[in-house]
């Protein structure tokens, strides 16, 4: 977090010009999206970019920290998306055919062609026997069927419940 006190020659400007003088390092768009989701602050609250600074007011900017993965431990969960199933930990591995799912996954796949990627249906139960964080920050699970990702870092979604 950066704390800024605004000086007699910047009282009157415009908030996001003010940030594109202060902080040329920092995109443009980036700065607009930090505005509208309002982490950058005047007195404290959100603010609207077209604001007018005012002589010692403090704004604060900052980034949030990147998400942490959940703590997930070994048993059944059920998934709160569509997954797809992989042959090993990370989508690099490449994903398994629905021929290649256990009778259950085949059962539970989004498609019945044996040749098609495989994908598991949102809400089927899977009973996970493994668990890996990968060096992209997505943690990853083992089923019988296969690994698919539990966790996403962009985004920080969940998929599992």
């Amino acid at each position: 977090m950066k704390e800024f006190t605004i000086g007699k020659n910047d009282a009157g400007q415009r908030l996001d010009r003010w940030l594109a003088k202060t902080l040329p390092l920092l995109p443009a768009p980036l700065a607009q999206k930090y505005i509208r989701l309002k982490r950058v602050k005047v007195n404290g609250k959100g603010s609207k970019r077209d604001v007018r600074l005012a002589y010692s007011v403090n704004d604060i900017h900052y980034r949030k920290s990147a998400p942490t993965a959940p703590t997930v431990k070994p048993g059944t969960y059920h998934l709160t998306a569509v997954r797809g199933i992989y042959k090993g930990a990370g989508a690099a591995s490449g994903r398994k055919s629905v021929g290649k799912l256990t009778e259950n996954g085949k059962a539970h796949a989004t498609a019945s062609n044996p040749k098609t990627d495989a994908y598991l249906k949102k809400g089927t139960a899977v009973t996970l026997t493994d668990i890996r964080l990968l060096s992209t920050g997505n943690l990853w699970g083992h089923c019988p069927s296969g690994w698919l990702c539990i966790w996403e870092k962009q985004g920080n979604k969940t998929f599992i419940k």
